[in-house]
This record gives C-alpha cells, sequence and structure tokens, in this order.
C-alpha cells in the first residue's frame, strides 16, 4: 500500500508538472502573437520593474528595469513579474531573486544568483541582439568609410580630369597663337627692309612676353578655381562621414559597452548561462 501511494503521487506530481509546463509554453505563444490588447503592451512599456537580488551576506543590490523587459525575456520570468502585487501610484513593483529561493536549489553550489551575474543577465534582457548589433554597426561603418572613400575619389578624379582638360587646351591654343604670331611676323618681317629687323624682332619679344604673362594668368586661375572646388568636395564629403560616423559609433559604442558589461570576466560568464538555462532565455 505505501509503494502503491508512493507511486501514485509521483504520478500526479509528473500530470502537474506536465500541465504547468503547457501551460507555460501557451502563455509564451499567447505572448508572442498577440501580448494582449494594445494598451496593456503600452502601460508594460511604461512600467518598470525594481529588480533586488539578496546577497548571500544580507546585502540587497537594485536595479530598475522596463516591465515588458521582463515578461518577454522568458516564461519563467513572466510568471514571476506577473505575480507582482500591484504598487502603489508612482512606485515600481518589486522582483526580489533570493539566492536560497528553493527555485535555485538545483544550481546552488555554482552560485548563479549574485549580483554580477544578474545584472549582465537584465542587459542581455534589454539588449538580447547586443553582439549582432554591435557586428551590424561595424559593418555599415565600414562601408559608410568605403562609401565615403569611393565618392571622393570619383569626384577628385573628375575634377582634376577636367582641370587637365581646360589646361589642355589652353595649352594648344598658345601654340596655334604662337605660330600664328610667328607666321605674321615673318611676312611683316620679309616686307620691311633689312635695316628695321630689329625693330621688328623687338616687337615679337614684346608680344610673346605679353602673351605667356597672359597665358599664365589663365593657367593659375584655372588651377586656383579647381583646386577650391576639390577642398570644398573634400569639405562636404568630409562633413558628411564625420556625421554618419559619429552615428553610427555612438550605437557600436553603446553595444560595445553592454558586450564588454556582460561578458567581461569568464567566471560570470559560466555563470550567466547557468541562470539563463534556469529561467529558460533561449537568447542566452
Amino acid at each position: 500500500l505505501v509503494v502503491a501511494q508512493c507511486e501514485k503521487e509521483e504520478e500526479e506530481k509528473k500530470r502537474e508538472e506536465e500541465e504547468a509546463e503547457r501551460e507555460a509554453k501557451e502563455e509564451l505563444e499567447k505572448a508572442n502573437k498577440g501580448k494582449a490588447k494594445p494598451e496593456e503592451e503600452a502601460a508594460a512599456e511604461e512600467e518598470e520593474v525594481e529588480v533586488v537580488v539578496v546577497e548571500r551576506d544580507g546585502r540587497e543590490r537594485r536595479r530598475i528595469v522596463k516591465k515588458l523587459t521582463l515578461l518577454e525575456a522568458s516564461v519563467p520570468l513572466r510568471r514571476m513579474v506577473s505575480a507582482l502585487p500591484t504598487p502603489k501610484p508612482g512606485t515600481p513593483q518589486t522582483l526580489v531573486l533570493d539566492p536560497n529561493a528553493p527555485q535555485f536549489d538545483s544550481e546552488r553550489d555554482f552560485k548563479p544568483v549574485q549580483w554580477a551575474t544578474v545584472d549582465r543577465l537584465l542587459t542581455l534582457c534589454e539588449m538580447p541582439d547586443c553582439l549582432d548589433r554591435a557586428a551590424e554597426c561595424e559593418d555599415e561603418l565600414r562601408e559608410v568609410h568605403q562609401q565615403v572613400r569611393r565618392v571622393t575619389e570619383d569626384s577628385v578624379r573628375e575634377v582634376e580630369g577636367r582641370r587637365d582638360t581646360w589646361l589642355g587646351e589652353i595649352r594648344r591654343r598658345a601654340v596655334r597663337e604662337e605660330a600664328g604670331l610667328r607666321q605674321r611676323n615673318e611676312a611683316d618681317f620679309e616686307a620691311h627692309v633689312r635695316h628695321i629687323r630689329e625693330a621688328y624682332d623687338q616687337r615679337l619679344a614684346d608680344g610673346m612676353r605679353i602673351y605667356y604673362d597672359r597665358a599664365q594668368a589663365a593657367e593659375d586661375d584655372i588651377t586656383l578655381f579647381f583646386a577650391s572646388e576639390k577642398q570644398r568636395i573634400q569639405e562636404l564629403v568630409g562633413e558628411h562621414s564625420a556625421h554618419n560616423n559619429a552615428r553610427v559609433q555612438e550605437k557600436l559604442d553603446k553595444y560595445n559597452k553592454a558586450i564588454e558589461q556582460v561578458f567581461s570576466e569568464a567566471p560570470h560568464t559560466m555563470k550567466l548561462a547557468i541562470l539563463g538555462d534556469l529561467l529558460e532565455a533561449p537568447w542566452i
């Protein structure tokens, strides 16, 4: 009779555990599909929960977390938060994690419920995809750098090409005009008497000096213009790059800070994994 009674109690306990697991799965599926009414979800986004960790020496460590973050983290956390009493107006609900609680007995030797581990867990609850987000930010930052470099190189190449075209035309025109000036001078020289040759040579020298001065001034103006255009393009691209870099860098710093805070110490990483297993958090 005693054996039969024990077997009966074991079967009842097993059925209760299966029923509780089934209800938990249904609750999680319901939460993922609709999470009840939109107004309740909006209210949960605004509500906060104060998570209190009782250290083994009796000290309490606290951290404020959005209620919706805990509700979406895992089924056990959702049940724990849902069971909290309604707080006074203007005060958050309080979720106490006691390392001596029965639900943590199976892993008590590893001491997963301590502030350093729970604090990391809460950070992962708030940013469960921080590793992926940081990687995306790094990829985006690299793409921004590559895009800026491509735009800069293409713009500078275009400006330099136009500058070379204009300078080439000026130099070809100079050659043509020089040839015409020489031909006209030779015709005049042949038509005049020999004794005035020096006067014509002097006139040629004066004309060439004036022309070369004018051509040099034109080249200087063109060079200065395209240099200013090149500088203006570089400044515009630099401002755009600095803005994008600052935006992406800010996001990268945020996720890197979360990664550093969560995975900076190996002992806590193992404890975090154990705590995540206890709380059935699949993203840990």
